[in-house]
């Protein structure tokens, strides 16, 4: 304990790197002594030797597996390394122990999250936000949340309460662009993505956002242009490539649109998108023929791909339509919704498919 309490007291005086070499000795004179551990970790973290300090903590919460502090940092280090699940049940134990870390709370939602518990995850984040109610990182990521659930509305208003408090909270402005776009506020998503575009010009997701509000808003050359930023940092993008296509056609750049599908379809076949704006690039350049086939392989391909998933979809359907009938029986709406969507999780179902679901179950109940 004296050789920790020297190594702390070095550490507290700025002098990490010889703190660290007596800890470090410390060690291999009593391996399993954890606040030692606790210390090493803590120490490689300074020194952004994160890879090192996981394995310190990790040593450690094997020796006591119930150190609160050890559960969070190797929760928080799981979920980074994108584990999630095993990030869930850290936590989860950390917060059983201190059910008032606002932290732990905060990280936890991430990772329910990211799992696609979305109701687990708004359950946690509002914890966080009793826990603590005036920190505006809690209200942004309360109002992510929101919007992950559809609570477009609310989540707007957490958002931009959390922007009025801190305007420079990480990705807040991309968040609102978001939520924004899920509300059909197109010239607002324009103006919040292209901020968050202009913070970070690299980010492809801020600048997809903001092609995809330009394309809402028919201002073609605008989105012309973020498309090809997107292609500049991401090579045969397809979506970006699709939406390239679909520019020039509107900016009547028949021979460019031309080159970008056919550059597309050689990539990938399968977008039935593609098909549809090459008939019309064929057609603005007088070529009929090419432009019908184009047409009647984009009508094949819709036939195909709507009996396919007419099909497919009522075969997976028919094993939770009971219980589904039976929760909107008990006004269990928000349950039946989130029965489908687990279901049919990694699937190529959406979230618009649960609604026509559950309002498909209520016409066969007659409502």
């Amino acid at each position: 304990m004296k050789q920790l309490h020297q190594a702390l007291g070095m550490a507290e005086h700025g002098d990490g790197r010889q703190a660290l070499a007596l800890t470090n000795q410390l060690l291999e004179q009593h391996p399993n002594f954890v606040p030692a551990l606790k210390l090493q970790g803590m120490l490689l973290e300074e020194t952004r030797q994160r890879a090192e300090a996981a394995q310190s903590y990790q040593k450690g919460l094997k020796l006591a597996p119930n150190d609160a502090d050890l559960l969070f940092k190797v929760g928080v280090y799981q979920l980074v390394a994108g584990d999630e699940d095993e990030a869930i049940k850290l936590l989860l134990h950390h917060v059983r122990l201190e059910p008032k870390d606002g932290d732990a709370l905060y990280y936890l939602a991430q990772a329910y999250h990211l799992t696609h518990h979305d109701d687990l995850a708004l359950k946690a984040i509002k914890e966080c936000v009793k826990v603590e109610p005036n920190n505006p990182s809690v209200w942004q990521k309360y109002g992510e949340l929101l919007c992950s659930s559809g609570d477009n509305e609310t989540g707007l208003s957490w958002l931009l309460k959390a922007q009025q408090a801190d305007p420079t909270l990480d990705h807040i402005d991309f968040d609102l662009g978001i939520a924004s776009m899920k509300n059909m506020d197109f010239q607002s998503a324009e103006k919040y993505s292209e901020k968050a575009a202009t913070i970070h010009p690299n980010d492809l997701k801020a600048l997809e956002l903001l092609a995809s509000a330009e394309v809402k808003l028919s201002q073609w050359k605008d989105a012309e242009g973020v498309f090809e930023r997107v292609l500049a940092l991401k090579e045969d993008d397809v979506p970006a490539l699709l939406e390239l296509g679909h520019c020039e056609v509107e900016l009547k750049k028949y021979q460019a649109a031309v080159d970008t599908l056919q550059r597309l379809l050689r990539l990938d076949p399968t977008p039935v998108l593609a098909h549809y704006y090459l008939s019309r690039a064929y057609i603005g350049m007088g070529k009929t023929a090419e432009g019908q086939h184009e047409a009647e392989l984009h009508h094949l391909m819709m036939e195909q791909l709507s009996f396919s998933r007419s099909f497919d979809s009522d075969e997976r359907e028919s094993g939770i339509r009971g219980q589904a009938r039976q929760f909107l029986a008990e006004h269990r709406e928000g349950e039946a919704l989130r029965l489908y969507q687990e279901h049919f999780k990694g699937t190529s179902a959406t979230l618009g498919d649960s609604y026509v679901f559950v309002g498909k179950v209520y016409l066969y109940m007659g409502n």
